[in-house]
This record gives structure tokens, C-alpha cells and sequence, in this order.
């Protein structure tokens, strides 16, 4: 899908749509833990999609009822025997969190992926699980888990943490996860932990170790509500940050969501933003550049990025590292994107320096990444004359209404073929 987009300024509401990080977690707990659950907002993109259905053919009952998720728990009478085939799509998260699952459960299975799924990292995940019970013969699983004390590298995602925490409990007794290294998103770790304990589920943290177990307290509530994305919602706030006053509804203001900085990175920055009545207000004109590391809250970098292009000055964006190993390699996408609409930067791989000032429309590729075509979007809808984006239809991973929204403000979108 080729989509245009023409200069505008955003103005008026939108609802953020719900949380992938949030929805992952509630499907995954309340099929291992609970027994009949609805989950509210969940919506329905492709990657929660990928974890349903992944969720289902291990034996649970999950299934939609108009917007919500109905779940009745695993039911190992549903699974068919000997070894299961799961696809994760392109879903890292799935990916993830479902090897310790399947470990947990001692289910044999094979699995398979789309686009660069299997080129992001994975391997300090299966190495611990391999080292306690499981084993690996290419895309296949199989083996059962013990508890214990795992001992994991945290520096190249917290996905393989949050997998950890939610599988182990599972088990009969206490584990102990020793994260060696830095703890990267560390922040999605805090929402896993936020999550288990509100459910019952025993964990306690000292410094680099976490001890998780299931006390036997364990309550699934009857209906759970998935909270709206920050990370969705960013390039709304930006539209407002660059000129707009755009509104967003359904969002968290105390979530432990880590893209919730970006709020706070523009406030600091000279852009009013404000909650009022659980929305959250953003408006917009000139503000100050950007000095900081995106290593906490990566797929804040696109937009932060596009953003700098708009800053009064030089901005400084470091912590990109990681950006190579995302649904695309992001930095490849934002330095081509950039370069495209002629803003002034330079990239060590190490960092960004963009320098606020002038940009022009483009036509740039998507990069099958759902967080650059938002960006891009985003500085578009600053950019004089129309630009093309290639490949669009990509938001669909996280945000299937995003182009329906941009159009609730003002955006002036067009699909070419």
C-alpha cells in the first residue's frame, strides 16, 4: 500500500488504542492461572492475534465475543498429541514468552515466523532454558522445566525476563532469576512484576535477583481491562507537540508502561502537556532539543528522532544500539527516512545528532516496520507539499485504526494503490 500524506496540524481526540504489552501479559496469565476470565480492549493486532491463537493450540479456551476475549483456562484434553505447530508471526513478544511457557508445560512443538523474527535475539533464552530441562533442535522444542535459578543475560531484552516470570510460577516451588548484565526496558520487567502480583502470585526482588513462586493465592479476576498504549499514543503526542492541541483518551496516567516518558520528555522540553479528567492533553509550537538515551524506551526512538527535526536547536539522541535487532533494523529506517526529507543529521551508531530546521516531503519505504510508518507520519504532517510512504499497511502489527485516527485530526491521508 502506497499512502500519501499532506502537510497538517493536528487538532482534536482520539482514544489510544490498547496496550500490546498489556494484552500479552493478561491473555498469557489468565489462560495459565485462571479459568474463565474476559479481557476488555484487548483489540486486535496482528501480533495479539499471534499469541491467541498460539494460546489456543496449547490447549486454552480463547475465543472473541465482539471486542472482548472470552478465556477458560488450558485444558490439555483440547491439544492434540505428540508435537503441536505454533506460528508467532512476527510477534516478538509471542516468541518470547512462549518458549518458557511451552517449557513450563513440557509440550513439544515446532515453530515458525515471518519476516526477521528469527533474526532478533534470542539466544540467552533458549541457552537457560536449555539449561534446565528443555532442548532445541531448530525451530523445535521440546523437554520440561524445573525450578530453580536461572541465570540470564538482561542486555539484549527484558522479554526473556518477562517470559521467565510469568512461565515459572507454574512450576512446583520457588525460582530464583539472577539477571546478569544491564537490565535493558527495564520498565516492561516492572509491568510483569505489577502484573503477577496483582493476581496473587508471589514475587519479591533483591538488586539483580528476582524470586517468583505460586503460593496457592493465585485469583484470575472475572474482567480485566487492558489499559491504552503510550507507545500508540506517542505520535499523537507528537502531533500535538508540533503545533496541534490533539487530546488522547484512555490512557493510563500512572502505567507502568516506560513510553509513558515520552509525556515527560516533552513537558521538559517547553510543550504543554497535561492530564485532566484522564485525558491527556497536548499542545504544541516551539520547544527545545532533545538530550537523552532511548535504551529504556526504544520504540520511542522513531518518533523522538522525527520529532528533533522539529526542535529549536541540536538534539542528541544516544542508547540506539538495539535499534538494528527490531521488527527492522530501525536504524537503517530512521537514517533513510531522515535522509529523505533532507534534515540535517549524523549517526555513529552510537547516537543521533539532528539538527532542528527545515524538512521536505519524501517518498520513502515503510520498512515493514510498524514504528517508522507512524513516524514518518508524523513528520509528514510537518513537511511542505505530500509525501509517500511505501507499505503502510504495516501498523496493523500494533495499531489497525492508526490511519482512521490521524484522519479524527485533521490528517490528510490518501491511499494511491
Amino acid at each position: 500500500m502506497l499512502l500519501s500524506v499532506s502537510q497538517f496540524k493536528g487538532n482534536g481526540k482520539v482514544i489510544a488504542p490498547p496496550s500490546k504489552s498489556f494484552a500479552h501479559r493478561s491473555i498469557i496469565l489468565s489462560c495459565l492461572y485462571g479459568e474463565n476470565c474476559e479481557i476488555e480492549n484487548v483489540g486486535k493486532s496482528d501480533d495479539v492475534f499471534a499469541t491467541t491463537k498460539c494460546m489456543s493450540k496449547i490447549g486454552a479456551d480463547v475465543f472473541f465475543e465482539g471486542e472482548n476475549l472470552k478465556i477458560g483456562g488450558i485444558d490439555r484434553d483440547k491439544r492434540s498429541d505428540g508435537e503441536i505447530s505454533l506460528d508467532f508471526k512476527e510477534s516478538g513478544s509471542t516468541f518470547r514468552f512462549m518458549l518458557p511457557i511451552l517449557g513450563a508445560l513440557g509440550i513439544k512443538a515446532s515453530f515458525s515466523g515471518k519476516g526477521r523474527l528469527f533474526n532478533r535475539p534470542i539466544s540467552p533464552l533458549m541457552k537457560v532454558l536449555s539449561e534446565h530441562g528443555c532442548s532445541f533442535n531448530g525451530n523445535k522444542i521440546e523437554g520440561k522445566l524445573s525450578s530453580g535459578v536461572y541465570e540470564i543475560d538482561g542486555s539484549e531484552s527484558s522479554q526473556f525476563i518477562s517470559g521467565l516470570l510469568m512461565a515459572l510460577p507454574f512450576l512446583k516451588g520457588e525460582s530464583e532469576i539472577i539477571v546478569k548484565g544491564s537490565k535493558v526496558s527495564s520498565g516492561y520487567i516492572d509491568l510483569t512484576v505489577s502484573m503477577l502480583r496483582d493476581i496473587g502470585i508471589s514475587v519479591e526482588r533483591q538488586g539483580q535477583k528476582i524470586f517468583v513462586e505460586n503460593n496457592g493465592k493465585v485469583k484470575i479476576p472475572d474482567k480485566i481491562i487492558c489499559e491504552g498504549d503510550w507507545s500508540g499514543a506517542a505520535v499523537f503526542l507528537g502531533f500535538g507537540a508540533t503545533g496541534g492541541k490533539v487530546i488522547i483518551g484512555g490512557l493510563n496516567y500512572n502505567s507502568l508502561q516506560p513510553d509513558k516518558k515520552l509525556l515527560e520528555i516533552l513537558a521538559e522540553s517547553g510543550v504543554f502537556a497535561r492530564e485532566k479528567d484522564g485525558e491527556i492533553e497536548v499542545k504544541g509550537g516551539d520547544f527545545s532539543p532533545f538530550d537523552l538515551s532511548v535504551e529504556q524506551f526504544p520504540d520511542l526512538a522513531p518518533v523522538i528522532c522525527v520529532l528533533a527535526t522539529k526542535a529549536k536547536g541540536q538534539s542528541v539522541i544516544s542508547g540506539i544500539k538495539r535499534l538494528k535487532d527490531k521488527e527492522s533494523d530501525r536504524l537503517r529506517g530512521i537514517c533513510e527516512t531522515l535522509e529523505k526529507a533532507r534534515a540535517a543529521y549524523t549517526c555513529d551508531g552510537e547516537r543521533f545528532v539532528i539538527d532542528g530546521g527545515k524538512t521536505s516531503a519524501f517518498s520513502c519505504s515503510g520498512f515493514n516496520d510498524h514504528r517508522i510508518v507512524m513516524a514518518q507520519t508524523l513528520l509528514a504532517s510537518f513537511c511542505d507539499g505530500e509525501s509517500f510512504i511505501d507499505g503502510a499497511e504495516c501498523v496493523n502489527k500494533s495499531y489497525v485504526g492508526f490511519f482512521d485516527d490521524v484522519k479524527k485530526i485533521g490528517g490528510k491521508t490518501d491511499v494511491r494503490f
